[in-house]
């Protein structure tokens, strides 16, 4: 399969349509460097209902100890994750 990587280098919210992505759509987690800040907050929140595969990449870091998790098939999904540091990685706050 091949999967869009759409880069999102920024902290907040990150609204997703992957309606046109029959294939899957990844999206990539601030990199390391000064994005990736103790404390630092992502919500991804899926806006279509369109059961279109939506993968969310700790961009070098984990995501609970993997590199990938997915975000919610339903309209309306959402993933909050924290960054915690460079040896954890990202943890997931609520689903």
């Amino acid at each position: 399969q091949k999967f869009l990587h759409s880069p999102f280098n920024d902290d907040g919210i990150k609204v997703v349509d992957a309606s046109g992505y029959t294939d899957g759509i990844v999206i990539l987690l601030s990199g390391p460097g000064d994005n990736q800040v103790i404390g630092g907050e992502q919500v991804i929140v899926r806006i279509d209902g369109s059961g279109n595969r939506v993968i969310v990449d700790g961009n070098g870091r984990a995501i609970n100890g993997m590199a990938t998790r997915d975000l919610g098939f339903s309209q309306y999904s959402k993933m909050v994750l924290r960054f915690v540091g460079s040896d954890v990685g990202w943890l997931v706050v609520s689903e």
